[in-house]
């Protein structure tokens, strides 16, 4: 298999994992509010993915595979690739400081084969944000 692929594309990812990023949303959350129980509801609720990580129910949120999986820290692997990876991701994403962290360990260990390029004022998806600071999910493309 080895050779089959000779680049990359890396898109609004988040190479320290969705529930890193999730526990550092509600701790800015406790930061504006002093409420420390949205953290402690974080960390339970992440117990309760790992007891069953595959399960799929019908929610209206990320369901615990969806989670679990995505939990899982892929900036390992990304700097072992050796092809060129192309890194792209929206400054206003939530999680924008993995993407940050992701360009800093590269340029660390001396990685040529990654190309950063931020999306200044998009978001996850690359959404503009509204003044209210809301996506516009209006025209807008991916």
């Amino acid at each position: 298999m080895s050779g089959l692929v000779s680049r990359a594309v890396y898109f609004s990812g988040n190479p320290l994992g969705r529930m890193l990023f999730i526990i550092a949303d509600k701790r800015q959350e406790e930061q504006i509010t002093a409420d420390t129980a949205a953290v402690a509801e974080g960390f339970r609720w992440w117990c309760t993915v790992l007891v069953d990580p595959t399960r799929c129910g019908n929610t209206p949120d990320d369901n615990d595979y969806i989670t679990s999986s995505f939990s899982a820290a892929p900036i390992a692997e990304l700097l072992c690739v050796r092809v060129p990876i192309f890194v792209g991701y929206g400054t206003r994403d939530k999680a924008v400081f993995s993407d940050d962290y992701l360009r800093l360990e590269s340029m660390r260990l001396c990685k040529i084969n990654f190309t950063f390029r931020e999306y200044p004022g998009r978001e996850h998806i690359f959404f503009r944000i509204k003044p209210d600071g809301t996506p516009n999910y209006g025209n807008d493309h991916w």
